[in-house]
């Protein structure tokens, strides 16, 4: 599959936690497959979620932007989540979400 150029906003709080935690690399594989696995992707924005669920602390939460309405049936949130169980171990995964904003 050929990757996709889309604009990309990391939010500074976002770049500091991500070097906090030494996870460049991987968090560049994931921007990679987020780029390259998500159907009408307009934009990837990254930002902090302070995870108020979890005693983890704040995680990096990309959102990957699309130009389709929303459909119960679309299941890019669950296929890019169980990507980044089988990539990562649970030590990485745990710091990084993903998430779809579409139209409508």
């Amino acid at each position: 599959m050929a990757v996709t150029t889309v604009p990309i906003r990391i939010s500074a709080d976002a770049n500091e936690l991500i070097a906090e935690l030494g996870l460049r690399d991987e968090f560049d594989r994931m921007m990679e497959h987020t780029a390259d696995s998500v159907r009408d992707l307009t934009k990837i924005g990254v930002t902090v979620d302070p995870s108020y669920d979890t005693d983890d602390g704040a995680i990096v939460l990309i959102t990957g932007h699309r130009d389709i309405p929303l459909s119960p049936d679309d299941r890019t949130e669950s296929d890019w989540n169980a990507w980044k169980f089988r990539t990562f171990p649970a030590e990485v995964a745990r710091h990084f979400g993903f998430l779809t904003a579409t139209k409508g």
